[in-house]
């Protein structure tokens, strides 16, 4: 059992504070908008020996499960998630990668390439 309540996890992600809200459609779904939660885009390097083979960023978005509508998939089926422009970005449309639950409240949303 979570030692959080609801609105613990809401303190944690919102907009108020340090979040932003986001708007989650499903592939074929009605949006939901008003989702709180942190979006992050941290930079990562694959390094082969003393060299970056690779440098990229991954794109992410935590929020409350909760709020999270229903028929939310990760995969290749479509979901996007959409982030009204901030002072830290433009508008951004991404599609949906993974959703991963981490079993007390709070889904971390793994996003892809921009819509």
């Amino acid at each position: 059992m979570p030692v959080e309540s609801a609105a613990d996890r809401l303190s944690f992600v919102s907009p108020d504070e340090f979040g932003e809200a986001a708007t989650y459609t499903p592939a074929g779904g009605a949006a939901t908008p008003g989702i709180a939660g942190i979006f992050n885009d941290g930079q990562f390097s694959a390094f082969v020996g003393d060299r970056a083979a690779v440098s990229d960023s991954q794109p992410s978005f935590t929020c409350r499960s909760a709020d999270l509508p229903v028929g939310a998939a990760g995969g290749d089926v479509g979901d996007t998630l959409a982030l009204a422009a901030s002072n830290t970005h433009p508008p951004l449309t991404f599609r949906v990668v993974d959703l991963q639950p981490d079993g007390a409240g709070i889904t971390t949303i793994l996003l892809g390439a921009l819509v």
